[in-house]
């Protein structure tokens, strides 16, 4: 799944969302890239059956080196919106469910307001069922573009990090900030 985010006084950015390769024990292995203003960022981890993530990884630009995470995490639930009390009415109705139009098609979907700003949401659409989100802020998050033909960008082996001894640090300082009127 692919989406445009608007942000008012930001360039506009890219997002993809891949489930590019799993198995039949439940595995399954998702990319996020991010480009803005020209700069690439990836993200990688395998999702297991028990909800954990295993083998993270990251690369900055198109040919960073992969870098492995070490460690594996839970996956962190998603916060539930705080729902505004008062849903609005179009003619009569409680508006919650709209077809809308976006660049990767029409689709019928549940409307969510929050806190937060204004969803459109397709429980059909994986791995996102997001189709557009309006914030308060202005940002829109809409998406341009889906398919069940992704294929991995991360091709490179991921190199393992040396861990960072935190005992190094033991009676350092930081370098003064300077001060800036």
């Amino acid at each position: 799944m692919q989406y445009r985010w608007q942000q008012p006084g930001e360039p506009v950015a890219t997002l993809r969302f891949a489930v590019v390769g799993g198995d039949a024990d439940g595995r399954r292995r998702h990319e996020i890239e991010v480009v803005k203003a020209g700069r690439l960022g990836r993200f990688g981890y395998d999702s297991l059956a028990d909800g954990s993530r295993a083998r993270q990884v990251a690369q900055l630009g198109a040919k960073g080196a992969v870098l492995l995470i070490e460690g594996d995490t839970p996956a962190p639930k998603p916060p539930e919106p705080l729902v505004k009390k008062k849903a609005k009415k179009v003619a009569g109705k409680l508006a919650q469910w709209r077809t809308v139009k976006v660049p990767a098609g029409r689709f019928r979907c549940r409307v969510i307001q929050s806190v937060e700003g204004e969803s459109c949401v397709d429980e059909g659409l994986m791995p996102m069922a997001m189709v557009v989100f309006k914030g308060g802020d202005g940002s829109v998050l809409t998406l341009i573009g889906r398919g069940f033909d992704a294929t991995p960008r991360m091709l490179a082996k991921p190199m393992r990090l040396p861990l960072f001894d935190q005992r190094l640090l033991k009676g350092l300082t930081p370098p003064p900030v300077p001060f800036t009127p």
